[in-house]
């Protein structure tokens, strides 16, 4: 079987780029933690000038009603919890598409147009790829002002496109790893305005009692799909 593949490797916002923006507490979210038996879930929706910070506690994952806002605009979407979160496989047959994107850095809009571009999912955030396969080959983190949002569609099309006969891989680069691991020097200001806000710390957000800290340790540095390696950097 010979794949078609279609690989955009972007850097949204230039690689030389170093310079910190300051940005300011906005809309961000949910943060899922999980403490004492139950889920905390934290989530920040600007309005106009304030911010509104809420704070629900579910006693399972089944009971958790998740949504994901984007910024002040209307791009929305639900959020079901797996039930497990398994290690991926590092090795996968070749599907008959493959589309491959990397560096996103934060940036939600240009990463939905891309996809919705490509076929993979409607301006509804669905996935639409059918047994397509998706490798998204790091550095999603950092630069960007909408990480959150970012992590979370992928999060979200993962399930749908395991349902489908599809596949999401998401391969963890060195931006990912610095976050996981508290080094914040490309980290947009308003994460930590936003913590504090929250009454968290930054390095919390994607620990092992989060839900994006465990679903982030589930997945490999480097994997192959057929003949081809998909790593972030060599």
């Amino acid at each position: 079987m010979k794949a078609l593949l279609l690989i955009m490797f972007l850097t949204l916002s230039g690689c030389n780029w170093t310079i910190k923006r300051i940005t300011e507490a906005s809309t961000d979210g949910p943060y899922v933690f999980y403490r004492d038996g139950k889920l905390i879930v934290k989530s920040l929706r600007k309005s106009n000038d304030e911010i509104n910070v809420r704070v629900d506690t579910f006693l399972n994952r089944s009971t958790a009603n998740l949504m994901c806002y984007v910024d002040e605009s209307t791009d929305s979407f639900p959020i079901l919890l797996k039930d497990t979160l398994l290690t991926e496989p590092s090795r996968y047959d070749l599907p008959e598409r493959i589309f491959a994107i990397s560096d996103i850095e934060g940036n939600y809009k240009a990463f939905k147009n891309i996809l919705v571009g490509a076929g993979v999912i409607d301006t509804q955030n669905n996935w639409t790829f059918k047994d397509g396969h998706v490798v998204l080959v790091g550095d999603f983190f950092d630069r960007g002002t909408s990480v959150t949002e970012t992590l979370w569609l992928i999060y979200k099309l993962e399930g749908e496109a395991e349902k489908a006969g599809g596949k999401v891989h998401f391969i963890l680069g060195n931006h990912e790893m610095m976050n996981m691991y508290g080094n914040l020097k490309y980290l947009e200001d308003k994460y930590l305005k936003n913590a504090k806000l929250i009454d968290e710390k930054y390095k919390d957000f994607y620990w092992t009692e989060s839900e994006l800290g465990r679903w982030l340790r589930t997945k490999n540095i480097a994997e192959q799909i057929g003949t081809i390696l998909f790593v972030h950097g060599g």
